[in-house]
């Protein structure tokens, strides 16, 4: 990934363009497979990133949130078109935010990768950075009509979110009725959405276990049971 994120890494065309660069030579490669922008907007715990893109530095009167995107993303494109990256996308961006990318006419993202699990799920308003009122379902669906593939980060929540998650009694009730764990449940409902996620585990046994999710077939009362799960939480990822 680019930019802001965990790390102070800024937004903006020059700073993109070292970046990805920088991923080649540490990775003694010749290219990247995917590179995605990590944050839509260039702060970093509320605060500005330096960066020589005056559209993208917010202490500047030039500073413009959605310039600054489009100059990022012109980065990834050219690196795109020199062959340093397969394929190019986003990650935190809303459908305003991609609309943005459209009616710049530039290439669209492959990937836009956004938090998605049962306690923010298809029907969680504020789905992602910027977004008000949109559902998380919403923007599945907008990233579908324009062949935009929805990856879906933290599908068990983090840190104390991922606990509760896990021990929530309706998917460990679910999880004992197919002899499974109820992280595999998470995977398998999100899974039959349509939704690829990258789950994280440092343990081998829970590794086999993610790999391992197609073996059993949740119902669409289950699945119904998993979607609404969201409106009983207060933890979620942009409150």
């Amino acid at each position: 990934k680019t930019g802001p994120g965990g790390l102070p890494f800024p937004l903006g065309y020059n700073e993109t363009v070292q970046q990805v660069r920088e991923i080649v030579v540490n990775y003694s490669t010749t290219y990247i497979d995917l590179v995605l922008i990590h944050y839509p907007v260039n702060v970093v715990n509320g605060k500005n990133i330096p960066t020589t893109d005056i559209s993208c530095d917010t202490s500047l009167p030039t500073y413009s949130e959605k310039q600054c995107r489009l100059n990022t993303w012109k980065a990834l494109v050219n690196m795109y078109e020199e062959g340093l990256i397969n394929a190019i996308g986003v990650s935190n961006y809303n459908s305003t935010h991609i609309q943005e990318i459209i009616d710049a006419r530039l290439p669209l993202p492959s990937v836009n990768q956004v938090s998605f699990s049962p306690y923010h799920g298809l029907n969680k308003e504020k789905c992602t950075y910027g977004s008000v009122k949109e559902t998380c379902g919403e923007l599945i669906e907008f990233c579908k009509q324009h062949s935009i593939v929805f990856n879906g980060y933290s599908p068990f929540g983090s840190g104390r979110r991922a606990k509760d998650m896990l021990e929530e009694p309706k998917l460990v009730e679910i999880a004992k009725r197919h002899n499974v764990s109820s992280a595999q449940v998470v995977l398998n409902w999100q899974w039959s959405l349509g939704i690829p996620v990258n789950p994280e585990t440092a343990s081998l046994k829970h590794q086999k276990e993610n790999l391992d999710i197609f073996s059993f077939k949740l119902s669409t009362t289950e699945k119904g049971v998993i979607s609404r799960l969201h409106s009983t939480s207060v933890i979620t990822a942009f409150d």
